[in-house]
C-alpha cells in the first residue's frame, strides 16, 4: 500500500495526521468509505431490531456506531492529491472486502449468533461474497440477524458491481462510455 502525504493548510494538526500532514492513501479511503456504509447499514438494522431482540440489536448498534466513527475519522484526514491509478482502485476494493469480512465476523461473534471465530469468518465471507454457503439455520435467527445477513449480501454485491463498472474498465484502459458523434437511431457507445 503506497501512502503519500500532502500538506494540509489551515487544519489543526490533530485533524490532519502527523505534524499537520494529511494521508492520501487510496486503500485507506476505500476502507473508510466501506466502514461508513457498513456502519450506517448496521446502525439502522440495530435500531430496527430493538423491538425484536434487544441483545442482538445492541451488538449491531455498537458495531455500527464504532464503524461510522472509525470511517468518519479516517475520511476526515484524507486529501485527494490526484486521480488514483487503476491498480490502487482495485487494491482498495480488495482491502474493503477484507475489512468488511473481518468486521462482519465481529458482528456475528459480539451478537452471540456464532461462538467460533472460524465459523464467523466463513459466514461473513459467504455473505459479502454473495454465496449461499452458511453455517447457520436462517429460520432460527432473530429478525435483526436475518436483516444483517441480507445486508451483507447486498453490500457485497454493491462492491462487486463497483468493481465491474468502475475499476475493471479503468484497469483495462477504458474510462467511460460516451456516444459517438453523428447521432442517429443506431447510436453506439465508444470508450472515451
Amino acid at each position: 500500500m503506497t501512502t503519500s502525504f500532502v500538506r494540509r493548510r489551515g487544519r489543526p494538526p490533530s485533524l490532519s495526521g502527523p505534524r499537520g500532514w494529511a494521508e492520501s492513501s487510496y486503500s485507506r479511503l476505500a476502507i473508510t468509505d466501506g466502514l461508513l456504509a457498513f456502519g450506517m447499514i448496521t446502525t439502522v438494522l440495530g435500531l430496527a431490531g430493538l423491538a425484536d431482540d434487544g441483545g442482538v440489536a445492541a451488538a449491531l448498534l455498537g458495531v455500527g456506531v464504532a464503524s461510522v466513527g472509525i470511517g468518519y475519522g479516517g475520511r476526515r484526514t484524507f486529501v485527494r492529491a490526484r486521480r488514483p491509478p487503476p491498480g490502487k482502485i482495485l487494491s482498495g476494493l480488495a482491502m474493503v472486502w477484507i475489512v468488511l469480512v473481518l468486521v462482519g465476523a465481529v458482528v456475528y461473534l459480539v451478537s452471540g449468533t456464532i461462538d467460533r471465530v472460524d465459523d464467523a469468518l466463513v459466514e461473513s465471507s459467504a455473505g459479502f461474497a454473495t454465496t449461499s454457503v452458511t453455517t447457520l439455520d436462517p429460520s432460527e435467527l432473530s429478525v435483526p440477524m436475518q436483516l444483517w445477513r441480507a445486508s451483507t449480501q447486498w453490500l457485497g454485491g454493491l462492491v462487486g458491481a463497483l468493481a465491474g463498472v468502475v475499476a475493471i474498465p479503468m484497469a483495462l484502459g477504458r474510462t467511460t462510455l460516451t456516444p459517438r458523434a453523428g447521432g442517429g437511431r443506431r447510436e453506439r457507445l465508444d470508450p472515451s
